[in-house]
């Protein structure tokens, strides 16, 4: 195995120092009183620290009061071993990050992190603690025993990724002084001493990979009738131009379709497989791609181009009870919006069935918008071609849009000739529809399939 250090038990060692970094203690001066910070460094109280306390000279009186940290023991920890051959693997999807230093929408890079089990241990510690007079102790001792009821929670580094970041200091023991009864003349520094518990864990070396995977293929399936026609030469031209295409195939992970409808007034969304039908669990589905609900948006494309990006409707996702199933929270911003003259309907109407006025439609009035259907008519034929009646002399076709003008009802969007596409939102239920090849659909209600919805990390 090659070389490998990362100054674990080392960070855990500063950590705890660092507990005791800004302790003070009082004492008097003149008619008042000063704080003083005491320090505290690692080293036992050996001859050899002691020694280069006094800067190798008996002349030189040691710092007091002062605090150090020491390793007393480190043990292995068999009641908290797990599997060691245990592998926990994790996907990581960075952000697109732009040359200009910002961040964008889509994926970035893409890693998979191997994380091998870590070896637990527990490292013993003593807090020595130096001083002159019992004054002093009792002030530093009591700041001390308050913090360890009986132990502290730390955090060693802020990587998310460290399954052992977070560990315990536990209070074991403690003795009051270092002198012995009767008191000598050897000393006139008495030492306190602390004794510390951390249950740490050694991780070895993870494994960091690039993904490098293709999300979906595209594939254009073209046809040329004989070879001779591909004209091939050093000129600059377009090498399908000779080519007629026949179909599209369109690959991706677990080949899943989309069906986003209406339950409950919520706008749901549920997977199944194109072949099989198989519905899989939305959960197993983000991990798969190493996205997490509440940091993932879904795409919904509304244009058939699949390479295009324009009709995207972009919406936030929520788990609910049944984990093939998942709410849609829909983007407005994105939802493709009307042309103008043609502001939201108040209903979808049949015109044979319903008029204003009878209790489910209110009187006629300027401005009201209706979307014309019929049970009936194929399209050719009118959906209504009344002469008299509360519709007054009108003749509309299913798909056409009516609106009252204050004396009679008119055509405003005529299904035979309309703008393709053309939006309109449905006020009563809130729905989108667009027209298209002559009818009017749902903009983003239906099935999606295989490439024409896709996960990307929110924004």
């Amino acid at each position: 195995m090659d070389f490998f250090y990362d100054g674990q038990i080392r960070r855990y060692l500063l950590q705890v120092i660092r507990i005791f970094s800004d302790l003070k203690y009082e004492e008097k001066v003149g008619g008042g009183t000063r704080q003083e910070r005491i320090p505290v460094m690692y080293g036992d109280p050996s001859r050899m620290v002691a020694s280069l306390l006094r800067n190798n000279s008996d002349n030189t009186i040691m710092p007091s009061p002062m605090m150090s940290v020491w390793i007393k023991d480190i043990a292995y920890d068999v009641a908290r071993r797990k599997d060691p051959s245990f592998v926990g693997i994790q996907n990581i999807i960075e952000r697109e990050h732009s040359a200009g230093g910002g961040y964008g929408s889509n994926p970035g890079n893409m890693y998979t992190l191997e994380r091998f089990m870590p070896v637990p241990y527990n490292l013993t510690l003593q807090l020595d603690l130096w001083t002159t007079s019992t004054t002093t102790k009792l002030q530093i001792m009591e700041q001390v025993l308050t913090w360890f009821n009986d132990r502290l929670q730390l955090q060693q580094n802020d990587n998310m990724y460290d399954w052992s970041s977070i560990f315990e200091v536990i209070m074991k023991d403690t003795q009051w002084s270092s002198r012995s009864i009767p008191v000598g003349t050897t000393s006139e520094r008495d030492v306190a001493s602390l004794t510390f518990e951390v249950p740490i864990w050694l991780n070895p070396p993870a494994k960091l990979k690039s993904k490098k995977w293709i999300e979906e293929i595209v594939t254009n399936i073209h046809d040329v009738s004989e070879m001779e026609d591909i004209e091939i030469d050093g000129r600059l031209h377009d090498p399908m131009g000779c080519f007629s295409e026949l179909s599209q195939m369109i690959i991706t992970p677990g080949d899943y379709r989309l069906e986003v409808g209406i339950v409950g007034g919520d706008t749901i969304a549920k997977l199944s497989n194109f072949e099989s039908g198989e519905i899989p669990d939305w959960t197993v589905l983000l991990q798969e791609y190493g996205l997490e609900a509440e940091f993932t948006d879904l795409y919904l494309k509304t244009d058939n181009d699949i390479e295009s990006g324009d009709g995207d409707v972009i919406a936030g996702i929520e788990f609910t009870d049944d984990p093939s199933v998942v709410k849609l929270i829909i983007d407005a911003d994105t939802v493709p919006g009307t042309n103008a003259g043609i502001s939201p309907v108040l209903r979808n109407v049949n015109p044979t069935t319903k008029a204003p006025g009878d209790g489910v439609l209110a009187p006629a009035a300027v401005g009201q918008r209706y979307l014309i259907v019929s049970d009936t008519s194929t399209g050719e034929e009118p959906a209504i071609d009344a002469l008299s009646g509360p519709w007054g002399v009108l003749k509309t076709y299913p798909g056409d849009i009516i609106q009252y003008n204050g004396v009679i009802w008119e055509v405003i969007f005529n299904a035979d000739g309309g703008q393709d596409p053309s939006y309109v939102v449905n006020s009563f239920n809130m729905q989108h529809y667009k027209f298209t090849n002559g009818e009017w659909i749902f903009t983003y209600l239906g099935t999606f399939n295989p490439g024409y919805w896709r996960l990307f990390a929110a924004k």
